[in-house]
């Protein structure tokens, strides 16, 4: 079980909780520091060719974005 806390501009502070059903994933994934994410980036640009998303990016919003 989880709980994921967000913080919404409008409704305020929202606590989720989150608990999985299904069998945990077999692969953990991995957290890059910059240097890691940037030599990454250049083998996938190497593979695949530049594209627009070839280049980590912000999920996030800025309030001017709303």
């Amino acid at each position: 079980m989880a709980y994921i806390f967000a913080n919404d501009q409008t409704r305020g502070f929202d606590v989720y909780r989150y608990q999985a059903k299904g069998v945990p994933a077999s692969q953990h994934g991995r957290w890059r520091n910059a240097e890691q994410t940037a030599r990454h980036m250049t083998q996938v640009r190497a593979r695949l060719g530049a594209t627009s998303l070839d280049k980590p990016y912000c999920l996030l919003r800025t309030r001017g974005d709303l």
